[in-house]
């Protein structure tokens, strides 16, 4: 009887990878372990991707998108409930990245956005089949989770980094989404080209207690990532209270991973040339400058 060896995937998900980690941090020190890490896991991701002909379409994709708005302004729209104290229906004769259930309002604004993105598994596993049929024209999600679920081969997968990085090629850097999918949002925008990324619905603020966060699920002690929660009741820190309604499963924020994505961004953004600015009402974010909505979309007299 032939056994099969454990492929590198498997062996890295099993407690030998914990126990290997451990050892070399203790010898190197824990920085340079997770750096080691990511590569590993980079590399592997990076073959996973180009060796399956959905991650070499979708490269050949994202290429031809490549600087095809160059110079022109995108708005990156967060799904907080401020959006519900704006008037949203001047983007729909601009350039607009949504996320995840952003689908939910389509019909009360009026237009679909120009793009939609997905990265968490739990976003993916759970509504990806809805995104893929929002109607919107360019739909991406982590190519860790499009596959994994059969999603329609018109969903552009994108090469899911784990090394903490500014993605400027979506093949050989890829997206490292920081904890949000507005990270991976506004790293498409670069590589697309707009010049400009406005920011709105952004809110930055998350209630993690109550009926929205009430059953967390079991996790090893050794999982230092944030809990992965089902919610029993109405979810007040999006748009719409159905959004993470009763039995969905969402994972609570990391707020300091976001903030470290958002000032990569910021940075990338200004040493070339390029801006982010934040036109959120009401939002908790710092990291970039602040904008009025009404005045940038030109419906302010100032």
């Amino acid at each position: 009887m032939q056994h099969r060896l454990p492929n590198f995937k498997e062996v890295m998900e099993t407690p030998v990878r914990h126990r290997i980690a451990n050892v070399t941090r203790s010898v190197i020190g824990f920085e340079r372990t997770r750096k080691i890490g990511d590569t590993l896991d980079d590399a592997h991701r990076f073959m996973e991707y180009v060796g399956s002909a959905r991650g070499r379409e979708s490269a050949q994709r994202l290429r031809a998108m490549h600087n095809r708005f160059s110079g022109k302004r995108a708005f990156v729209i967060g799904n907080g409930p401020s959006l519900k104290k704006m008037d949203l229906a001047p983007l729909a004769h601009e350039y607009t990245f949504g996320s995840n259930r952003i689908y939910l309002a389509f019909e009360e604004l009026g237009f679909l956005t120009t793009f939609l993105c997905g990265i968490a598994k739990h976003i993916i596993s759970q509504f990806g089949q809805e995104m893929a049929e929002a109607g919107c024209q360019h739909v991406f999600m982590s190519h860790r989770y499009a596959e994994t679920h059969n999603l329609p081969r018109t969903v552009t997968t994108l090469l899911s980094r784990a090394r903490p990085v500014f993605g400027e090629d979506p093949l050989f850097w890829g997206f490292h989404d920081a904890g949000t999918v507005t990270n991976a949002a506004i790293q498409l925008a670069y590589y697309f080209g707009f010049s400009e990324v406005v920011l709105i619905g952004v809110d930055h603020h998350f209630v993690t207690t109550g009926p929205v966060a009430g059953k967390i699920l079991p996790k090893p002690p050794t999982d230092a990532r944030p809990d992965t929660v089902v919610s029993e009741g109405d979810d007040p820190n999006h748009f719409t209270p159905n959004y993470f309604g009763p039995g969905v499963t969402w994972e609570l924020p990391d707020w300091v991973t976001m903030e470290r994505g958002y000032a990569r961004a910021r940075d990338h953004f200004e040493r070339h040339g390029r801006r982010i600015v934040d036109a959120t009402v009401g939002g908790k974010l710092t990291v970039f400058p602040k904008v009025d909505y009404e005045v940038i979309i030109g419906k302010s007299g100032s």
